[in-house]
């Protein structure tokens, strides 16, 4: 055993195999090739059919080496006749150690017995596997017995997956990763060794073709390029229907941007539609205020009228009151006036009376009768002495004297009593002519202060009034109404100027949002391009990690994978620049094993870490992270198209904030500026009503001022009046006081007269007694005549006396009167009843003021409640204009705040609304008819445009031509984004699909020429035989005579100068129309499934030479190539040229392949000894069939077997080695 590492095949084991005898063998039979084997025997043992197997172990199918028909059964159903046959193929990868050995177990089916299945053992062979107590074992058995001997197997494998293991080449199975593992443990080699299987199977048969070269050269140069060995033909599989589509798509994008125009009109129609409709919208806002408004005022109106009728019916019933109380104090008065009249008529014919009967007269003289009534006694006396003759004449007289005197003293002391009656009665009048006086004075003082009173009260008013006048003069204002006005409309526009405000924030903020999600949406853009690249960047990325962990045959990281030594990981893989490991033009070639030097530099590598790329594990790792990132970058450009998604419908939204913000701005701002023209108006209202205000105040300053001066001089009057009369009143009163003290005077002088009188007469009495007496005396006799005349005297004084005594009475009366008040009273009620008729004619006047009043009040009622009634009526008209107004607007509902003068007419309002509503409904009436040609100029003809429009329009569901044309209007904005775009990225993947298609061509093209220059290395050593040399075999492709070559090669120019364009906006610049035309030309190449497929074999030509005896040959077909010369030197130049294409497919690596060749007995020893020299020294184990060999020939062999019947080989062993241990 040695630690060489190496990979070869050491015995083919047949195990109770088919026979020639078309039964099992029913033995274990074994072929080792290594150093050569020739098996001999007669023929129709089984030689060439048992040599046929050995193209099974590289997975070639058994149909292509031996046909089945014709009297050949199929080659499984030969070899593997039973369930407990098999083939095993016992082989070394790397070391000849027993664990670098692996077991390849070939089983037919047990569904299909023309078919094979593999199994492949960690270990070599092991006769205990396959038989047990004389018995062979069955697959399922065999799995349980490694299974209990800890031997690891693969599951079962088809044909293709297992060629996928054993030669390391890609499987294109979903389990190309078991498979790439079990292929790291069981392959054949340390590289893959794509078509090998061809290769060794071509020497199977009897004929070699320049068919089969080309198709093991086409399917070389294919796996080279990573496209798989089995793929000899090149597909474009584009078809047609997606260039046409992409076709129409930019047919329809670029009659969509011509469009552009109508769908700017159609937005500024859709901008003013909205502007309308919020003009609209808040004319119902209008409407509903106005509605609002009239219904609150017919509620004020129809209570202000219930208020009225119940006031009215109040103002009845208290006028009625007031009325019955005015009329009560009018009859009063004038009854008061009456009866006024009345006393002073009584008073004023008492006064009359007592002027008439002179008892002023009387009353002077009444105090006289008791005097007269003296003088009469004293008459009587002197007559009733007279006419007495008594003797005692002298005593008569005496007593008469003394009567006298009595009489006299009596009389005068009854005068003097009656002075204090004149005393008392004069305090009496005096004290009512004072009460009098101060009663005139106090009535005149209150009838006055009634009146000043009156005249104050009627001036205090006027005063106030005077002064809210000189006020509102001074400061004018405005009626309620109008500042109510006025502060409403400043209010409301103060409400909308910070709404105004609000908006104008809105729609800044909306704006600010636009163009926030438009630079988003820009760098969304930019996002979903770097996602993209990004995308691109991780496909590469994970293409090449692919690569790196299998790499493509040929390529530097190919041939580093293949070497047998692994000191490269720690040494030339930490220096070299791994941009060129997946180059194939590098031919690298390990020359120095175990160098430590670069190109004749020696570097410390062990200070540089271990590339990821170099380890087969850290690679693998890369591929699953690459392909994680991968994912995860194509998740990541789905996430940012659908975040596109989002932003646009962002973009949507706030573009149509903006438009709505923009109408809500437009109708605001004119709202604001008729609310300042309302504004200005009011102030106007107000600044009028101030100035007429001040022209009122000042017209009834000029009335008041008169009024007051009117006032001030009936006060002035009146006043006067006053003085005058309380001066007539204490001058009457003084008056009476100095009568009735006169009269005193006169009455006390009148008894001190009577006194005197009496003191007189009494004298005389005395004076006349004492006469008579001394007359009686002296004559004693009676003087007639004087008797007589004192009988006159007493019959004049008598009758006096009696006039008098009847005018007592009168003069008692007349004095009563006197102390009354007497004349005084007269004027009194002479001023009392002229008062009262004042006061009856003031209070008729009162009463026929509050029926003027009352009139005035029906009347203000009469047209107060006219008024109101006619507003009702109004009202009412106004709510029927106003709510049919809200019905007509239909679902435009209201938006906004009014700002309405809410004076204003419903049938003005009434106008705004129709004209609002047919300026609505022409824009929409355009819009819908403009809407309808837009659409149907973008879905005419079948696109992603059509498909865009038609699928944005069914997401409507409202039948609404606004909704459906704001929604065409979006989406044909997404056109750019979405279809332009996808038509650009859609023509990358069609330029880059057949820039592929181009580039594999050209490929395959540089690859042939990459591949045609090894194998001419590989013929170069071609030496050592006698009369042959200078093999040469010329691969060549020729794709000129495609005829869509010109056209393809066209389509690689536009696709260069696409991939050369920079700074170009996918979503706003379409595609050139050359290259529309340049891909609807290339579109005509392809067939009618789309497909373009390109037989690559058809496109090489082969061509030689060889030069025989000095000699050159040339041969251009398999015919001239078969007599190029000798029938041995003819397979010499077929085994050189294979073996060449041998090592292109294992290059440097130290494989060691079983080949087959028949009937070596055609070679002359010579070029018989060179060959095999040749092919040991190019690592083939020579395996051939022969029934019989020279001695020269069995020297070339290290093993020669015997090939017997019923499969039964014997084999030859030295002397010197027979009975040697094993």
């Amino acid at each position: 055993m040695t630690d060489s590492s190496s990979y070869q095949l050491h015995r083919m084991v047949l195990i109770n195999a088919g026979s020639n005898m078309h039964v099992p063998s029913g033995r274990i039979t074994a072929v080792d090739p290594r150093g050569g084997a020739a098996v001999l025997g007669e023929n129709g043992v089984g030689k060439t059919t048992t040599l046929r197997i050995l193209p099974l172990f590289f997975g070639h199918l058994p149909s292509q080496i031996v046909a089945s028909g014709h009297g050949q059964e199929p080659m499984i159903r030969f070899v593997i006749p039973t369930d407990a046959s098999a083939v095993a193929f016992e082989y070394q990868r790397g070391s000849d150690r027993e664990e670098d050995r692996r077991l390849a177990v070939i089983r037919r089916r047990a569904d299909d017995h023309d078919a094979p299945f593999y199994r492949i053992y960690r270990g070599g062979f092991r006769k205990d596997l396959f038989v047990h107590e004389g018995r062979f074992l069955s697959d399922e058995e065999t799995q349980l017995k490694a299974n209990d001997l800890g031997i690891v197997t693969t599951s079962k494998l088809n044909t293709a997956e297992y060629r996928s293991v054993i030669l390391r080449t890609p499987a294109a199975s979903k389990d190309k990763a078991r498979l790439r593992a079990y292929s790291l443990d069981f392959s054949f080699g340390p590289r893959a060794l794509d078509n090998l299987d061809r290769i060794v199977a071509a020497m199977v048969k009897k004929h070699i073709s320049f068919v089969d070269i080309v198709q093991v050269a086409v399917g070389m140069v294919q796996h080279d390029l990573g496209q798989g060995g089995e793929r000899a033909k090149l597909t474009f599989k584009q078809g047609r229907e997606p260039i046409k589509r992409w076709l129409a798509n930019r047919e329809a994008c670029g009659a969509a941007f011509k469009l552009l125009g109508q769908f700017t009109e159609m937005e500024d129609d859709l901008t003013d539609h909205r502007q309308a409709e919020a003009r609209f919208r808040a004319l119902r806002t209008d409407v509903n205020a106005l509605i609002g408004a009239r219904e609150r005022e017919q509620g004020e109106v129809e209570r202000a009228l219930k208020s009225l009728i119940d006031k009215r019916d109040e103002e009845k019933e208290a006028e009625a009151k007031e009325r019955a109380k005015l009329s009560a104090a009018a009859g009063s008065a004038a009854e008061a006036a009456t009866q006024a009249k009345n006393a002073y008529e009584d008073a004023k014919t008492t006064a009359e009376f007592f002027e008439l009967e002179r008892a002023a007269h009387w009353d002077g003289q009444i105090d006289q009768l008791p005097t007269l009534k003296a003088e009469a006694r004293s008459l009587q006396t002197q007559i009733d002495a007279a006419e007495s003759l008594s003797a005692e004449a002298t005593q008569h007289y005496a007593r008469l004297a003394d009567d006298e005197r009595n009489a006299a003293t009596i009389a005068t002391r009854k005068l003097e009593q009656s002075k204090e009656e004149h005393r008392l009665s004069l305090d009496k009048v005096r004290q009512a002519i004072d009460a009098s006086e101060r009663q005139q004075i106090q009535e005149a003082e209150d009838v006055v202060q009634v009146q000043r009173e009156a005249l104050e009260a009627a001036r205090e008013p006027l005063t106030e009034q005077r002064g809210a006048w000189l006020n509102q003069q001074s400061n004018p204002t405005a009626s309620a109404a109008a500042v109510a006005a006025l502060e409403e409309i400043s209010s409301t526009l103060q409400r909308s100027t910070d709404g105004l405000d609000d908006v104008r924030r809105t729609s800044s903020d909306a704006r600010q949002r636009h163009h926030d999600a438009l630079h988003e949406f820009s760098a969304q853009e930019k996002a979903i391009d770097a996602a993209r690249a990004q995308l691109e960047r991780e496909d590469a990325a994970l293409r090449q990690a692919q690569a790196r962990f299998m790499p493509e045959p040929g390529t530097f990281l190919a041939a580093l994978r293949s070497s047998p030594d692994d000191t490269w990981k720690r040494s030339l893989a930490k220096v070299v620049d791994a941009d060129l490991l997946e180059r194939g033009d590098l031919d690298p070639l390990l020359i120095d094993e175990g160098a430590a030097s670069l190109y004749g530099w020696q570097v410390n590598t062990l200070a540089i870490a271990t590339p990821a790329w170099a380890d087969d594990e850290a690679a693998q790792r890369a591929v699953g992270e690459a392909a994680l990132r991968q994912e995860a970058a194509s998740a990541y450009v789905t996430q940012q198209q659908t975040r596109l998604q989002q932003i646009g419908g962002r973009l949507r939204d706030a573009e149509l904030a903006v438009q709505t913000t923009s109408a809500a701005l437009t109708v605001r701002t004119g709202q604001v500026e008729e609310l300042k023209g309302q504004q200005e108006a009011a102030r106007a209202r107000v600044e009028q009503e101030r100035q007429g205000c001040v022209a009122h105040a000042q017209a009834e300053l000029g009335r008041l001022k008169s009024r007051l001066d009117d006032l001030k001089a009936q006060r002035q009057t009146l006043d006067q009046a006053h003085v005058r009369e309380i001066k007539v009143v204490r001058e009457r009163h003084e008056k009476d006081r100095q009568s009735a003290r006169n009269r005193c005077d006169g009455q006390l002088q009148a008894i001190d007269a009577s006194i005197g009188v009496f003191d007189t007469q009494l004298n005389v009495a005395l004076e006349k007694l004492k006469e008579q007496l001394n007359e009686h005396l002296s004559a004693q006799g009676v003087d007639t005549k004087r008797l007589d005349g004192l009988r006159d005297q007493l019959r004049d004084l008598s009758t006096t006396v009696a006039e008098l005594e009847d005018k007592v009475s009168l003069v008692h009366r007349y004095r009563k009167w006197k102390d009354a008040g007497g004349s005084t009273i007269v004027d009194a009620l002479g001023a009392k009843a002229a008062r009262a008729a004042e006061a009856s004619r003031d209070a008729g006047g009162a009463l026929n003021s509050f029926d003027a009043e009352a009139l005035q009040r029906a009347q203000s009622f009469k047209l107060a409640y006219e008024e109101r009634d006619k507003r009702l009526s109004d009202i009412a008209d106004d709510l029927s204009i106003l709510k049919g107004l809200d019905e007509a607007f239909g679902d435009y509902q209201a938006s906004g705040a009014s700002v309405i003068d809410l004076n204003t007419p419903a049938k003005q309002l009434k106008g705004r609304v129709r004209s609002a509503h047919e300026e609505l409904n022409s824009l929409t009436t355009g819009i819908e008819r403009r809407c309808g040609t837009l659409r149907q100029a973008l879905t005419a003809k079948p696109s992603s445009v059509k498909d865009l429009v038609d699928a944005t329009l069914e997401q409507i569901d409202s039948p609404d031509p606004i909704t459906r044309a704001a929604a065409l209007f979006n989406c044909y904005r997404l056109i750019g984004p979405q279809v332009a775009n996808d038509v650009n990225m859609t023509l990358k993947t069609l330029l880059a699909n057949i820039g592929a298609f181009s580039g594999a061509i050209k490929s395959f093209e540089k690859e042939v020429r990459h591949f045609n220059e090894r194998l001419q290395r590989g013929l170069s050593s071609v030496k050592g035989f006698e009369r042959l040399s200078s093999p040469r075999l010329d691969i060549v492709t020729n794709f000129e005579d495609l005829g869509f070559y010109k056209k393809l090669s066209r389509m690689e120019e536009i696709a260069r100068a696409h991939a050369a364009e920079v700074g170009r906006d996918y979503s706003r610049e379409l595609p050139p129309e050359e290259t529309a035309r340049a891909l609807g030309d290339f579109m005509t190449v392809l067939g009618s499934d789309g497909n373009v497929e390109v037989n690559l074999a058809q496109h090489i030509t082969l061509s030689g030479s060889v030069m025989e005896n000095g000699n050159l040959k040339p041969f251009k077909r398999a015919s001239e190539l078969e007599h190029v010369s000798s029938e041995g030197l003819t397979s010499i130049v077929l085994i050189t040229l294979m073996t060449a294409l041998l090592n292109v497919v294992r290059g440097n690596d130290p494989i060691a392949i079983p080949w087959i060749t028949d009937e070596v007995g055609k070679y002359d020893p010579g070029n018989f000894r060179a060959l095999m020299e040749w092919l040991r020294d190019n690592r083939i184990d020579v395996v051939t069939a022969s029934p019989e060999l020279g001695p020269v020939q069995h020297a070339m062999f290290a093993r020669r077997y015997l090939f017997e019947d019923r499969g039964r080989i014997r084999e030859y062993v030295a002397k010197a080695t027979v009975g040697a241990p094993a």
